[in-house]
C-alpha cells in the first residue's frame, strides 16, 4: 500500500473513531474492561447500520471475534463478516439497551458452543 493510501486510511479511521465513545467500561467478568466501540449500545449499532456508519463498531466486533478465535481453548465456528453483522443486527434488535460487548460475548459463546449461526 502506498504511503498516501495508508495515510488516507489512518485519517479515515481516526475520523470514524472520533464518533465512538472512547470510555472504558467494566465487563461482565471481574477485572475485565471493555474499551472503544464495545461500550456503545445496541441502539447506536442499529442506528449506525441504517445510516451506513457502522464501520468502526463492525471492526471492533470482528476484532473481538478474531481475538476469541486466537485465544479460545475451543476454536469457534468459522464465519464471515457479513454473517457476524447480521447476527449482531438480530441481537441488537432484541436487546436495544445492551452494549456491543454483550452482543460480541454472546456471539462468541454461540460460536464456541457450535450453536452459531
Amino acid at each position: 500500500m502506498s504511503n498516501g493510501r495508508f495515510a488516507a486510511c489512518v485519517v479515515s479511521l481516526l475520523a470514524a473513531a472520533g464518533s465512538v465513545v472512547a470510555v472504558a467500561q467494566t465487563g461482565r467478568e471481574a477485572n475485565r474492561t471493555i474499551y472503544g466501540a464495545g461500550t456503545n449500545s445496541c441502539s447506536v449499532w442499529t442506528e449506525a447500520r441504517q445510516d451506513e456508519r457502522w464501520f468502526t463498531s463492525g471492526q471492533w466486533i470482528l476484532g473481538f471475534v478474531s481475538a476469541a478465535n486466537q485465544y479460545s481453548k475451543v476454536p469457534p465456528t468459522k464465519t464471515d463478516a457479513r454473517t457476524v453483522a447480521s447476527w449482531v443486527d438480530d441481537y441488537c434488535y432484541q436487546h436495544a439497551t445492551s452494549d456491543l460487548a454483550d452482543a460480541a460475548r454472546e456471539l462468541v459463546d454461540h460460536m464456541v458452543a457450535g450453536t452459531y449461526p
